[in-house]
């Protein structure tokens, strides 16, 4: 009875620290993947002078270099879930970044961030609500299966 109740404890605070760090994680790999707008509209002026050249360069450099360390970092922290946890915890954070890559995709779209309450209620954004909600109980499973 007791590890039920720290698992339940553990796992709506682990949920949390899941959710900060998987979204801000897959956010940083999927628009690493993506132009960055102001970017492409500072290039597509035709009177740009050699510096702003260079620093556009250095700044295409710098974002498949940020891309490239994101999807490490991913990759590193799923196997730390996994090896230190269970591959409950690793799934948990696998459906949460799954989740998030639709409404990502649609910030990435608009340039700018829909609010849930302005979102149009699509099928999308019912099968996203419960995958988020989805990893809440796995962690409580992963979490009571190390305390077991």
């Amino acid at each position: 009875m007791v590890n039920i109740i720290i698992s339940i404890v553990l796992s709506i605070v682990g949920y949390v620290v899941l959710l900060l760090l998987s979204t801000n994680l897959v956010g940083m790999v999927v628009r690493g993947f993506f132009p960055n707008p102001q970017l492409q509209e500072i290039k597509s002026r035709k009177n740009l002078g050699v510096v702003p050249k260079n620093k556009i360069k250095k700044m295409d450099i710098a974002d498949v270099l940020i891309t490239i360390v994101s999807i490490v970092v991913l990759a590193v922290f799923l196997y730390l879930l996994y090896r230190y946890l269970n591959i409950w915890a690793m799934g948990a954070a696998v459906v949460m970044m799954i989740a998030r890559i639709p409404d990502l995709l649609r910030e990435i779209k608009n340039k700018q961030v829909i609010l849930p309450k302005y979102m149009k209620k699509d099928l999308t954004f019912y099968i996203t609500t419960i995958m988020s909600w989805l990893p809440l109980p796995m962690l409580w499973w992963a979490i009571y299966l190390v305390l077991s």
